[in-house]
């Protein structure tokens, strides 16, 4: 799993402190606004859908990079003034991922490996003094939509008494998969899911990047199938089992990351850097 990093226990959510915070300084950092279809990159494009904000590459990336969270397959974060989500989505172009397993998709095994795996990588973070994550339990069990090819699935976890989920949802395509993450508090994720369905459903490849486009003349195959993208570089038993723990692990870079930001942070990000710029500069 692509955990990203975020701190849910902060009374101040996005939509209040981004509202009041583009009120007062009237501007935000550099965006797009939908209803626009918008090509991200690598193949991918979005079919943003109107009252929505989308932030590129560029300022994606400083913002999960100030936040200590992983930036270097980001292609843009969506969300909305008003929203207490957010939605960031990266490529991750590790070569064709096979969806012949789609019916080997057993909640109570998978869960198994998962929770086998992350053990083995507390061991890890205990060396670098990081806390532990415990697996609760599936938010949302994996499962798969053949005709858009479409994998997503929802974990409940813990990390030092704090209850926290993210939402994946990985979109195949020809040499990789688009990985979309809903971020979001446990208690705020029903709404979050209704909120931000039209933009992950608007995440798509375009001609010549589809997943049934996929040439085995000419193109990588990554050697996975759909259960390593839910057990994921997160496990490190399944990985060792199966002979490719490096390989995962250097492709997905889908660890658990501590959360270590307030929501307010995003806030702070998407309008207060230009003001602090324009100030530097005079």
């Amino acid at each position: 799993m692509r955990m990203r990093s975020f701190a849910l226990a902060s009374a101040m959510v996005v939509g209040v402190v981004a509202t009041a915070a583009a009120e007062e300084q009237g501007e935000l950092l550099p965006h797009k606004v939908g209803p626009q279809i918008i090509s991200l990159g690598l193949g991918v494009q979005i079919d943003l859908p109107a009252g929505m904000i989308l932030f590129e590459r560029t300022e994606a990336r400083q913002i999960l990079e100030e936040r200590g969270d992983h930036a270097e397959k980001a292609l843009a974060i969506v969300t909305k003034l008003d929203a207490e989500w957010e939605l960031a989505i990266d490529m991750l172009d590790i070569g064709y991922v096979s969806d012949k397993d789609a019916d080997k998709l057993d909640a109570g095994d998978l869960l198994a490996s998962m929770k086998a795996g992350t053990q083995e990588q507390n061991k890890v973070r205990a060396k670098k003094g990081v806390a532990p994550l415990e697996v609760l339990g599936w938010n949302k069990e994996p499962s798969y939509d053949r005709q858009r090819r479409v994998l997503s699935w929802s974990t409940n976890l813990m990390t030092e008494g704090q209850p926290f989920l993210n939402e994946d949802t990985n979109i195949l395509g020809r040499r990789g998969y688009a990985s979309a993450v809903l971020i979001a508090s446990v208690d705020g994720i029903e709404q979050a899911r209704v909120e931000a369905a039209p933009a992950i459903t608007g995440i798509t490849f375009e001609a010549g990047h589809r997943h049934e486009e996929f040439d085995p003349a000419v193109d990588k195959d990554s050697g996975i199938g759909l259960r390593e993208l839910v057990t994921g570089g997160g496990v490190v038993a399944v990985a060792s089992k199966l002979g490719f723990f490096g390989k995962i692990a250097l492709a997905f870079k889908k660890f658990f990351v501590v959360i270590g930001a307030a929501l307010a942070g995003l806030a702070k990000w998407l309008f207060g850097r230009r003001k602090k710029d324009a100030a530097a500069a005079e």
